[in-house]
């Protein structure tokens, strides 16, 4: 508990990590609106293409046939962005929380640690902490908050490590 309160509930941690997540979710949606306006050119350009076909065949008779394999390439070009910009919309969709929404989350979690309610401790234990590790002479905790790696922005799990004899020595000091 006292480590998830350092790493998360700490006045600077919940600072941080909501400038993390929000600064993450605004550059994601940048990157999409690049890609959704993109789409929605080439997709425009697709339906012209179709359209000059359609034009070409009804006003000069050519048969449907001469034609027919180039129409089932735009066609299938055409249903392929389509889905794109339906995936680019659901990405944008998903709710971003601002980093009051992720502060007051957080706070509220604290809220429920300080009461010393055991079962709420281990039901928000459980909401954060994907594992806890003993490996030699630290303890890793994994949490499941996926936050953007500060060098390449790419989302991974928030991890901490602290050292035993520490653990033990300020576990020792609260114990007398």
């Amino acid at each position: 508990l006292d480590q998830l309160r350092n790493d998360l509930f700490s006045d600077g941690s919940i600072r941080k990590l909501s400038a993390r997540l929000c600064g993450y979710g605004r550059k994601i949606t940048e990157e999409n609106k690049v890609d959704y306006d993109n789409s929605m050119r080439e997709l425009s350009n697709v339906d012209v293409k179709i359209g000059k076909i359609v034009q070409l065949v009804s006003e000069s008779g050519i048969s449907i046939e001469t034609v027919r394999g180039e129409l089932k390439i735009l066609e299938e070009q055409k249903r392929k962005i389509e889905g794109y910009i339906r995936e680019l919309g659901a990405k944008n969709n998903t709710v971003m929380m601002s980093e009051e929404t992720i502060s007051e989350v957080i706070k509220q979690s604290m809220e429920a640690i300080d009461s010393k309610d055991i079962a709420g401790c281990r039901k928000i234990l459980s909401y954060y902490i994907e594992s806890v590790t003993v490996c030699g002479d630290h303890v890793e905790m994994k949490y499941k908050i996926d936050v953007p790696d500060e060098s390449n922005n790419i989302l991974s799990p928030l991890t901490s490590k602290k050292d035993l004899s520490t653990l033990k020595r300020e576990y020792k000091h609260a114990g007398d």
